[in-house]
């Protein structure tokens, strides 16, 4: 039964935005996003209407997020919604897969998660743990290590002339977070933010109770394969994970490739030798390539759907999630709403 819990809490984190290579894919037509303003999102319940939505172009998004106005957004192809977007449930995909019916029993209490991408914004209201008058008093998301800097925990910095203290793990990306949302964000029954009481705050992921271990890897739209392989490791050795998450992945072509992807299959062989259980995203090019390590016969290979249950395919930039053998399981990935903001 804990393996069935395991998989649970990781099913959404492997197809969102399936591969972090995703967002380096440019395009000659202007970007446009579809925007959740965080003045809004906070009102809904789990099972209520989704928020006022915005679709509006890259320079407006960047000034939004600047003031701290954006609960969450996704880029979209030149401004079409999804069908029927505006009367989308923002926790739909977490119905979809009938995680909300197991949350009696299965939340993820007492799980590891390592996710290894771009860090996790540890402060995000939907990862704090609350007391009963809505206090923040904690959060579950650990510090981990950022293999760029070579850095674990809290670390000193002078940001324009302050000294400051912050995570060594700091999403600067967007991608980590988001995907450690669909993970393990948990709706606020109460949370005070600046001042203010709010009641049934955010969404939720799969497994709102687990405990989230960033292993940073990246802060671009690009990562490389060693550092992945010395996280798959520290996931194991240094922070016990259960579970761990790789919404990254690699080709296996050229014999550099090749090289670092016998390195990274003996990191996932040691892995789930010791009974880690490791879910990766099948990739988003929409062709039948084979990316790893979703493509090794012992991970969890994830696929991405659309709404209305169909394999997702993307128009602009062309792509969608890979068709092949790699494939164990499907769930939702688009149009969702999770914690990048």
């Amino acid at each position: 039964m804990k393996r069935f819990a395991k998989i649970m809490s990781v099913l959404f984190a492997a197809i969102l935005a399936v591969s972090v290579f995703a967002f380096a894919a440019e395009t000659e037509e202007e970007k446009t996003y579809v925007v959740y303003p965080k003045k809004t999102v906070s009102l809904f319940s789990a099972r209520e209407k989704a928020p006022e939505y915005m679709v509006i172009g890259e320079e407006e998004l960047n000034m939004l997020l600047e003031e701290g106005l954006v609960e969450s957004y996704r880029e979209t192809a030149n401004g079409v919604l999804l069908e029927n977007e505006e009367n989308v449930d923002p926790n739909w995909d977490i119905e979809v897969v009938k995680a909300f019916d197991v949350h009696d029993e299965y939340t993820g209490e007492g799980i590891r998660i390592g996710i290894i991408d771009s860090g996790v914004d540890y402060g995000h209201a939907n990862f704090l743990i609350c007391d009963q008058e809505g206090n923040a008093i904690s959060t579950r998301v650990l510090t981990g290590t950022n293999y760029l800097t070579e850095e674990s925990g809290w670390v000193e910095k002078v940001v324009n002339g302050k000294e400051i203290t912050e995570s060594a793990t700091k999403d600067l990306l967007g991608h980590g977070t988001m995907v450690a949302g669909k993970v393990a964000a948990q709706i606020q029954p109460k949370i005070i933010l600046n001042g203010n009481e709010y009641v049934n705050y955010g969404v939720s992921g799969v497994a709102p109770r687990a405990t989230i271990i960033p292993l940073k890897v990246t802060d671009e739209k690009s990562v490389k394969d060693p550092y992945v392989t010395r996280a798959i490791r520290d996931a194991v050795d240094v922070y016990d994970c259960d579970v761990i998450n790789i919404s990254i992945g690699f080709y296996n072509r050229t014999e550099e490739e090749k090289k670092a992807i016998e390195d990274m299959k003996e990191a996932i062989d040691y892995a789930v030798g010791k009974g880690v259980t490791v879910v990766a995203s099948v990739g988003n090019d929409g062709t039948g390539t084979l990316m790893y390590p979703a493509a090794f016969d012992n991970v969890i290979g994830v696929g991405a759907t659309d709404n209305d249950g169909n394999v997702w395919v993307n128009v602009n930039p062309a792509g969608g999630s890979q068709k092949n053998k790699s494939v164990f399981i499907t769930a939702p990935g688009a149009g969702i709403v999770s914690t990048w903001s």
